[in-house]
Formats: C-alpha cells, structure tokens, sequence
C-alpha cells in the first residue's frame, strides 16, 4: 500500500516525521470544516461551539493563564510524585521518547503553530462540540465533562504511556471548567 514499515511491519512513524506537522494541520482543517457543516446542517452558528470574537482577547488570556496554571500544577506533582516514585522519571522520559519519535523536529515558530492547530480542534471537538451535546443527553453538565473527558483520555492513550493519562485526564477537567464558565 506504499506506507513506511519498519522491520517489524509496524508502520515506521520517524519515516513520517516530516509529514505530521502538514497532516495534523491538513485534520485538523478537515474536522473543523465537519463541525461547522454539522453546525450549518442543523441550522446553528459557529457560536454554538464556543466559535465566537466576542471577547476573544479576553478568553485566549484567561485560557493561556489557567493552562500555564494547571500546567504548572501539574508539573509540581510530577516532580514531587518522583520522589516517591523511583520508576516515574524512566516512564515520562519513555513518553517524552515515544512523543518524539512521532512529532517532527520543530523550530520554536513550528511548535507554536503545531501546539495551536492540535490545541484549536482539540477544544473544538471535545469541548465545543461533545461536551454541550452530552449535557443536552444526560441533562447535567456532570455526567458531561466526565464522559469527555473519559473519551479525551482514552484516546491520548493510543500516544502516551498510562502514566500520563491521569495527567491529561487533569488537564481535560479544568479545560471544560474554563469552557462552562466562559461559554467558549
């Protein structure tokens, strides 16, 4: 079928390496246009997936200020976890490992843009979309934020060691806080 195998027949990622930033912007383009064609089906503006200007600035600040927070949260956790836990620091070195193997080497410019895309339609899909349609099905934003947040989960567990979901399971709970609480 022409896709790089290695020599075990798995498909090689580092052959695709310099292909992942230009596919993951091309899916990400892909998804995008899908939601806001299911939007325009169902007769809804790109608002009902927290798609909106309106107060923008404002949004992308307190975003970036509650990533930085949580993030930094987390990486205290991590570090003082791998006190305790000898074997932490061999597993999130495996996942940073498997993380690069998979992700091209980037300039600076090339990982923002790469950490900007991935970020967009990540929200979008989980976030703008899933997450207030589940609420309409179970009736409670609960059961909502913890349903995508168990899918968002499961499938960074294709990507990274089990380690790091709890981590990430983390990162999707305060993402959907910010994403009820700005209603974008």
């Amino acid at each position: 079928n022409g896709a790089p195998l290695d020599a075990d027949g798995e498909l090689d990622m580092a052959a695709l390496k310099p292909w992942m930033t230009p596919l993951l912007t091309v899916r990400a383009g892909l998804l995008t246009l899908l939601i806001l064609l299911l939007c325009r089906v169902r007769g809804q503006r790109a608002a009902a997936v927290g798609m909106t200007l309106r107060r923008l600035a404002l949004n992308v600040v307190l975003g970036l200020g509650v990533c930085g927070v949580v993030y930094g949260f987390l990486l205290a956790l991590v570090l003082t976890a791998m006190l305790f836990m000898p074997g932490l620091e061999e597993q999130m070195n495996e996942n940073r490992e498997k993380l690069h193997v998979m992700l091209p080497d980037l300039s600076l410019a090339g990982f923002v843009w790469l950490a900007l895309v991935v970020g967009f339609y990540e929200e979008l899909i989980f976030r703008g979309f899933l997450m207030p349609r589940l609420r309409r099905c179970f009736g409670s934003w609960i059961p909502a934020v913890l349903v995508s947040t168990a899918v968002f989960t499961a499938l960074h567990a294709l990507d990274q060691v089990a380690v790091a979901l709890p981590l990430i399971a983390v990162l999707s709970l305060a993402f959907s806080l910010v994403t009820i609480w700005r209603r974008s």
